[in-house]
């Protein structure tokens, strides 16, 4: 047979000793040229669990089926994870590896979505129209290099990571590029749609050699999602310019899409999210309100009508948003996002609290007058200002603590002063 494969606790002694066996029963002569019983064995490393070998013995095995019905995985995911362990190596599946999968991910479809962008909307020439320069001539290199690097691995014994580190490093060069010509950007996605479709990372097939699952819009809200974006383009351009044109404004929008019954319930509540918004566009537009009032109509846009549809839009310096379907990650950040600001209302409120009570104490010790304070039996006689000036056994009361005790009754005057300005409210 060509290929024996198995997992490395087999190499010995089991296929060592299926080796002797088999080639000396079947093999009976070694000078012959179909001597060999097995070409290559391929032994792949374990699959470990919180510190432990994934085995049946164990019982801390699980199928891929279940990882994957149990919406703990995606087919993808998955693939990825071991894409980025070596074959002949042990993987264990860490907290660590699936965050450097998970950004990996985002990684990828960040950049595809940018070229699937690129695609609908072509706008970078591949030559600078002042100078007449091509801006890509160091991506360029990049690609090649890649190029190089992803086929090397790959002959150095399918070596994966390799791979996968090297595709990231390509998207690193591209994003930290500007000015790059769609050209360009279309050629690296080309090139990175032909090595994940092989990698098993991507079942859908190449729309104009470009395809990764899962970044593409409803297509049941995409005729409501897009003319909306579009509007709210224009709307934060003009905002920010500081005069609305109405008419620009609306003819972003084309009504026929609301005449369309949808046919899914995506589609109705798309339909209905979009009218509900147009309908405050007008009111602001009837009111005749100033720029700035359309901005929060824009954030609300974004943050509630079209992520309760699943979509978000990505404002960029261009001045026009990607549109992009929400994923875990957007959503987790959202979330983290969100539990950041309200902690710090938490503890806006708690020392909010905390100075309120503060100043209720205050104003509690301001209760005693400080003509009052020091008439105790640990004195005997006081001027005019409540001060004393002879102990209870009717010595005079030293200089030194005379100084003190003033010190003392001018604080309590000061608090009781408070204290009865703030009863009088």
């Amino acid at each position: 047979m060509d290929i024996h494969s198995g997992g490395i606790d087999l190499c010995f002694p089991h296929h060592d000793g299926e080796l002797a066996q088999s080639e000396a029963y079947h093999c009976k002569n070694p000078s012959e040229q179909d001597s060999t019983w097995v070409s290559y064995f391929l032994h792949t490393g374990h699959l470990g669990i919180s510190g432990a070998k994934m085995s049946k013995s164990l019982k801390n095995f699980t199928t891929v089926r279940s990882a994957i019905s149990e919406g703990t995985w995606t087919p993808r995911s998955l693939r990825i994870v071991f894409l980025l362990g070596n074959w002949r190596s042990s993987l264990e599946i860490t907290p660590a590896i699936v965050s450097l999968a998970s950004g990996w991910e985002d990684k990828i479809s960040n950049f595809m979505l940018k070229a699937l962008d690129t695609l609908k909307n072509p706008t970078q020439p591949a030559v600078d129209t002042e100078t007449g320069l091509s801006p890509d001539g160091p991506l360029k290199e990049a690609l090649q290099s890649a190029k190089i690097g992803v086929e090397d691995a790959l002959l150095d014994s399918f070596d994966t990571p390799t791979v996968m580190k090297v595709l990231s490093d390509l998207v690193t060069a591209y994003n930290s590029e500007t000015g790059v010509s769609d050209e360009v950007t279309l050629e690296i996605s080309k090139y990175i749609t032909s090595i994940v479709t092989m990698l098993g990372l991507d079942a859908s097939p190449p729309s104009h050699g470009i395809s990764w699952s899962g970044i593409e819009v409803n297509p049941d809200v995409a005729p409501f999602v897009y003319p909306l974006a579009k509007i709210r383009d224009e709307v934060r351009k003009q905002a920010i310019a500081g005069t609305i044109d109405a008419p620009a404004i609306l003819s972003h929008f084309d009504a026929a899409a609301l005449k369309t019954p949808p046919s899914t319930t995506e589609g109705a509540e798309a339909a209905e999210a979009t009218v509900g918004w147009l309908s405050k566009l007008n009111d602001l537009i009837k009111s005749d309100a100033a720029p700035k009032a359309y901005m929060p109509l824009c954030d609300e846009l974004r943050d509630t009508t079209l992520w309760n549809l699943g979509i978000y839009l990505e404002d960029r310096a261009s001045g026009v948003a990607l549109v992009r379907p929400l994923n875990a990650s957007l959503r987790e950040e959202r979330a983290n996002r969100e539990a950041l600001a309200a902690m710090k209302l938490e503890k806006a409120k708690a020392a909010k609290e905390a100075k309120e009570k503060e100043e209720r104490e205050k104003l509690e010790k301001g209760k005693l007058s400080h003509l009052e304070m020091f008439r105790t039996a640990e004195f005997s006689e006081w001027d005019e200002e409540g001060l004393p000036v002879k102990d209870k056994e009717g010595k005079e009361v030293a200089k030194s603590r005379s100084k003190k005790l003033r010190k003392d009754w001018e604080r309590q005057k000061k608090l009781h002063e408070a204290w009865v300005a703030a009863s009088e409210k």
